[in-house]
């Protein structure tokens, strides 16, 4: 389903009372205005925001080639109160919501499971069914370089401008972007005590053992820097 019959289906909740994942942050549509912005919502409160319709599609694109979708994830780094486009989505009737650690993701099911307006948890079959997916997912994911920076947030920001995907944190001071074609990884400089740059993955021939090392998805690697060169080098 392309975006265009969303955009059309998101025109039939102006004005409904949409419940939120998160009770308690219920929102209403009020107009659909490009030129004002976007959609023009009013919260619980009764203030009065502005969301991109482009937030929306770069969501809606992650739910087409992914089983489960982490909001909060695809905008990282894009601003406050990121439960409002959750909750429009997760209203919409071929789209439910589920939990994964303790955190909220939507997926979009394929087929009309619950009215416009309303919410619909997954049922734990299909949650089964998803995890398996993602976990089959994970394998089959690689991991092809690592970007080493003192200002994450920014970086990371910068990097889904152009190249959408997911955000997790890996650990302290190490988060992964998952993309359609790999993991990239984001390293803090400062906490990790590395130079900032660019870093390749490449595997060695013989073992190598460098003075710095760091241990990732439970493997472990060699850190060279000297020069133009740097890299993670895995050991076999």
């Amino acid at each position: 389903m392309n975006f265009t019959k969303v955009k059309a289906d998101i025109q039939k909740l102006i004005g409904l009372e949409l419940e939120s994942i998160r009770p308690g942050a219920r929102i209403k549509i009020l107009e659909i205005n490009n030129e004002k912005g976007g959609l023009i919502l009013r919260t619980a409160s009764g203030r009065v925001r502005k969301r991109p319709m482009e937030e929306l599609e770069k969501i809606w694109n992650e739910m087409l080639i992914k089983p489960v979708v982490h909001v909060e994830g695809v905008l990282h780094g894009s601003g406050t109160s990121r439960n409002q486009p959750e909750t429009i989505l997760a209203n919409l009737p071929y789209v439910e919501w589920l939990k994964i650690d303790n955190k909220k993701h939507i997926a979009y099911v394929g087929k009309d499971t619950h009215a416009y307006g309303t919410l619909k948890q997954m049922d734990t079959v299909d949650v089964i069914e998803r995890m398996s997916r993602i976990k089959k997912s994970k394998v089959d994911t690689t991991f092809f370089s690592a970007i080493v920076t003192s200002d994450i947030k920014r970086t990371i920001s910068d990097m889904q401008s152009f190249c959408s995907g997911t955000v997790t944190a890996l650990e302290k001071g190490i988060y992964e972007l998952e993309t359609s074609t790999g993991l990239i990884l984001f390293i803090s400089s400062d906490m990790w005590e590395l130079e900032e740059g660019t870093y390749c993955v490449v595997e060695a021939s013989d073992k190598v053992n460098f003075r710095k090392h760091l241990t990732l998805y439970g493997k472990y690697y060699s850190v060279i820097c000297q020069g133009n060169i740097k890299a993670l080098v895995k050991n076999n």
